[in-house]
């Protein structure tokens, strides 16, 4: 039997970087594992780097690997993903206002379509901000 040797036995921050992505509302999960999506970042990368991709509306979460870099690209997989909302929260008539989503600190928010004006702001989700508009709509 062979034993491990001290010098293949390292901190795992001492081979590899974890990297952590907010993509853009919107953004497909299938473009994240394209190579060419990387090509901003890829100088920064090396073989066996982690990445966790959040798409900042919370559509989807994921952990990459990355396998190979080139210059203007690289070449991940898919370790992990999760669909964070599976299904779109069907769309209410909400007259005057909308609910839209102002970011990952403004999160999910009502806008009054007249004049842009945010009405309120930090709902986690679509649903909980059409729930509210209902019900202060009611009173």
């Amino acid at each position: 039997m062979t034993k491990l040797t001290a010098g293949r036995f390292k901190q795992a921050e001492f081979s590899r970087t974890l990297w952590s992505v907010f993509a853009e509302q919107g953004t497909l999960f299938e473009d994240v594992t394209k190579p060419a999506f990387w090509a901003h970042v890829a100088a920064k990368l090396k073989p066996l780097d982690r990445i966790e991709v959040f798409e900042e509306s919370g559509k989807y979460w994921a952990e990459l690997m990355v396998l190979s870099v080139g210059r203007m690209e690289a070449r991940v997989i898919v370790l992990r993903k999760h669909d964070l909302q599976a299904q779109e929260v069907p769309t209410i008539d909400l007259g005057e206002y909308e609910v839209s989503w102002g970011g990952p600190h403004r999160k999910h928010r009502i806008v009054r379509k007249s004049d842009k004006e945010v009405i309120r702001d930090g709902f986690g989700t679509k649903e909980e901000a059409q729930i509210w508009l209902a019900d202060h709509l009611k009173a």
